[in-house]
């Protein structure tokens, strides 16, 4: 029932972050969310089973190589958490700037955040993959 609940909290921390992202966050600082949108778009027009494999791949490899591997290997060279976190973070937040614009890069950060917390507290990457699944799915899947 533990890892559930953990599951479902990250998931629901992560679909919160977009959610305010775009209703509060780019309304008060009036960024442009053009790029975003229309990247969305875009894939948007993809057969529905190529937008779900690139939801699962997102979901599985990322979370191997920026939480499974990335962290372990920090804490394992450095011995810190918070160095782990920081450059778990930094580095999934720079995979994403080409993809989408400057822009998405606020919620991407946070949600790296939020992942890197979820393994550092859990230790359970399918936990991770499900709740990157989730809010992937939440932005790809649905209209």
């Amino acid at each position: 029932m533990e890892k559930r609940t953990a599951r479902v909290l990250a998931s629901v921390a992560l679909i919160a972050t977009m959610a305010i992202h775009f209703a509060v966050v780019i309304p008060l600082f009036h960024l442009d969310p053009s790029v975003a949108l229309a990247q969305r778009a875009a894939l948007m027009k993809m057969p529905y089973w190529f937008r779900i494999l690139m939801v699962l791949r997102a979901a599985v490899v990322e979370e191997i190589i920026f939480r499974g591997y990335l962290i372990e290997k920090i804490r394992q060279l450095t011995g810190s958490k918070v160095l782990a976190v920081a450059i778990s973070v930094l580095a999934f937040t720079g995979a994403h700037l080409h993809g989408w614009g400057f822009v998405q890069l606020i919620p991407v950060c946070a949600t790296g955040l939020i992942l890197a917390l979820l393994y550092i507290w859990k230790r359970d990457l399918p936990s991770n993959m499900f709740a990157h699944f989730l809010t992937d799915a939440a932005g790809f899947l649905t209209q």
